[in-house]
C-alpha cells in the first residue's frame, strides 16, 4: 500500500508549514485527488488513521475532495466527463482528446490556528 507512503510525505511537509508558519493546531489537511490518480482515497484515508496519533495530528481531521476525469476534444473544443466520452467526441465524432483534469494530486489547504 503506496498510500502510506504518501502519508508520511504529507505529514512531512504539513510539519514544514507548521513549522514556517508557526502554526499551533492543525484542524484539518484538505486533499485533491483526481479519480485518475494512482492513489486511491479510501487506503489513505486508513493509513491516516493508523499513523496520525503518532505524528501528533490526532485531533487532525482529513479532508479529501475529489476531482472529476474531464477531457477536450482537440478538433471542436468540446469538453466532458471521461466517462461521457467513449472513444469519440459525441460533439464531432473526433478521436483526439486533452485530460485537462482527474490526474490531480495535491494538499490544497492546511487549516490550522
Amino acid at each position: 500500500m503506496h498510500e502510506l507512503g504518501i502519508m508520511h510525505q504529507i505529514i512531512k511537509t504539513v510539519d514544514e508549514v507548521k513549522n514556517e508558519q508557526s502554526l499551533k493546531d492543525v484542524e484539518a489537511i484538505v486533499l485533491q485527488i483526481g479519480e485518475m490518480s494512482d492513489v486511491i482515497p479510501e487506503y489513505l484515508t486508513e493509513a491516516w488513521l493508523n499513523i496520525k496519533g503518532n505524528c501528533g495530528y490526532n485531533d487532525t481531521r482529513l479532508e479529501i475532495e475529489r476531482i472529476k476525469a474531464r477531457a477536450r476534444c482537440l478538433n471542436c473544443g468540446y469538453t466532458c466527463d471521461i466517462r461521457n466520452m467513449g472513444t469519440c467526441c459525441p460533439q464531432c465524432s473526433g478521436e483526439d482528446f486533452k485530460i485537462i483534469s482527474g490526474k490531480e494530486f495535491l494538499i490544497k489547504e492546511i487549516r490550522a490556528r
